[in-house]
């Protein structure tokens, strides 16, 4: 697909003549983001966050094997994205007083849209469609953790104070990349997050229930699983406690996602 326009950062690293020739010539819209701005490069700072720190966190990575490395993993997590993870996509906003509703599209791969654009050739389409039957998500997700691996093993390779810091094991460095943003790097994390709950569960009484609930009717919303729940046992539960349901399932979901990207010994470990 050509490319129409090139946004960057408001910065001499980007900003520089050899860019700006380099969109002159090929008829490129060249634009930049104003000075301290940066919600103007919005959708690139998410895909940072959804996608690279999610995939290496916040740690730095210097020289020639790292960027080598890089390269591998972003070569199986380009595919692995792009083609066989669904994401969703913003629609439209409504405003409701000081409340904005979102409303987004059912979740498809970034290749499913193309693949359903008729700006896009049939011949592209072709090609999408074969490299797409063509790719193994268990492979991909095993070099991408291959990669992992050997990024944590470099970065533990820092000597400090002439002693080499042990080596970490592969499922914590990855499961601490879901909450590194908030501390700013992996190594810097002083304050643990809480795991325990500071009330009782009040979904405890039927587990198994709501469990079931969560498995067997996965693409219904959760206020039309709490109705259910409620109907089943009136009088148990409060329409306020919608909110507790919502992250109750919440956490059932993470935790089959951890299972699926970190294998269930790794989260099992845990």
């Amino acid at each position: 697909m050509p490319i129409l326009g090139l946004d960057t950062d408001n910065d001499t690293v980007f900003m520089n003549e050899s860019i700006q020739g380099w969109c002159a010539i090929h008829h490129i819209t060249f634009t930049r983001s104003r000075p301290y701005h940066k919600n103007d490069q919005a959708w690139v700072e998410q895909k940072n966050g959804s996608v690279v720190r999610k995939l290496v966190g916040y740690r730095r990575y210097e020289g020639l094997e790292a960027l080598q490395i890089l390269e591998k993993l972003y070569t199986a997590s380009r595919l692995f994205v792009n083609l066989l993870q669904p994401s969703f996509k913003l629609i439209s906003k409504e405003r409701r007083g000081a409340k904005v509703i979102k409303h987004y599209d059912k979740p498809v791969t970034p290749c499913q849209r193309l693949l359903a654009d008729a700006r896009v050739s049939n011949a592209i389409k072709t090609q999408l469609s074969t490299l797409q039957a063509s790719l193994d998500p268990i492979d991909l997700l095993a070099r991408m953790r291959h990669c992992q691996q050997q990024l944590l093993d470099l970065s533990q390779e820092d000597q400090v104070e002439g002693v080499i810091q042990p080596d970490a094991r592969l499922g914590d460095f990855l499961a601490s990349l879901k909450d590194a943003w908030q501390f700013g790097t992996v190594k810097e994390a002083t304050r643990p997050l809480r795991t325990w709950r500071t009330r009782a569960d009040p979904f405890a009484a039927t587990a198994r229930e709501v469990t079931a609930l969560f498995e067997n009717a996965m693409g219904r919303t959760s206020r039309d699983l709490f109705e259910m729940l409620c109907a089943e046992h009136p009088g148990l539960y409060l329409p306020g406690q919608l909110r507790t349901f919502e992250r109750q399932r919440k956490r059932w979901r993470a935790a089959k996602a951890d299972a699926l990207i970190l294998g269930a010994s790794a989260v099992a470990a845990e």
